[in-house]
């Protein structure tokens, strides 16, 4: 026996270190871990400041998909409403367009709301988004 009775295990006695988790401790069907004395502990090498240091590059990457996206939704909307505008008022795909003009508009506005951009009249000034555009948004076709 590795330890007297009513005396922990070694590995949990000061002094002692803990081994790591293993990739078998984890039982397959549950999820959980089988060996419910071991613990992961951080390497011995983490420091705040490299952990700064990784939150700052993670906060770059997501603010330069954040615009990445903006750009992509702006693009889409300004496709459809030139689409919309290069239609004539009678013609027998306008409704379709008018439908893909609010998907396509209505994205850009959250995309934008998500980025703190929450006015929007700029943007309906310079797509020149017309209201029957405006009172489909959000509506579910």
């Amino acid at each position: 026996m590795l330890f007297r009775k009513g005396q922990p295990p070694a590995a949990s006695r000061p002094g002692f270190p803990r081994p790591a988790l293993r990739h078998d401790d984890i039982d397959k069907c549950s999820g959980r871990r089988q060996n419910a004395g071991m613990s992961v502990r951080l390497p011995q090498n983490f420091s705040p400041a490299a952990a700064r240091t990784a939150l700052d590059v993670l906060g770059a990457e997501i603010r330069v998909e954040k615009a990445a996206s903006l750009e992509r939704a702006g693009e889409a909307a300004g496709r459809a409403m030139a689409a919309l505008h290069a239609a004539s008022p009678d013609d027998p795909d306008r409704p379709r367009l008018l439908g893909d003009a609010a998907d396509a508009v209505y994205g850009y506005f959250i995309q934008r709301e998500l980025m703190g951009m929450a006015s929007h009249g700029g943007v309906i000034r310079e797509l020149r988004i017309p209201p029957e555009v405006l009172v489909r948004l959000g509506v579910r076709r």
